[in-house]
């Protein structure tokens, strides 16, 4: 099986996002065992997730939804637009895949 580095910047951007701590989970807690899937959070914990991820971002622009900066990805989210909500569903599938390779072993 080949392993697959997360970037420097994924490295350093929350995976979840723990309600009972109210605290963002990042690799290193993954890796120790310490997971709370992201698929399980709360509409708000999934939408607070995704907006920290896009806010530790570089700049830059989509058009899988339309042309959206981060900065316009980041305010359909935050309005709860039907887009935001696909941002944040991609984001959440995202983490889950991610979270699962991780815990495999496959991503570092």
């Amino acid at each position: 099986m080949s392993t697959i580095r997360l970037s420097e910047t994924e490295r350093k951007k929350p995976l979840s996002y723990d309600p009972s701590a109210k605290k963002f989970l990042y690799l290193a807690d993954i890796q120790r065992g310490r997971v709370f899937p992201p698929q399980e959070l709360d509409e708000e914990s999934k939408q607070a997730l995704t907006l920290k991820r896009l806010e530790m971002e570089e700049p830059f622009s989509i058009e899988a939804l339309g042309a959206m900066d981060k900065e316009q990805q980041m305010d359909e989210v935050r309005k709860g637009t039907e887009k935001g909500r696909e941002i944040v569903r991609a984001e959440i599938a995202y983490l889950v895949e991610t979270i699962e390779g991780i815990k495999r072993g496959g991503i570092v």
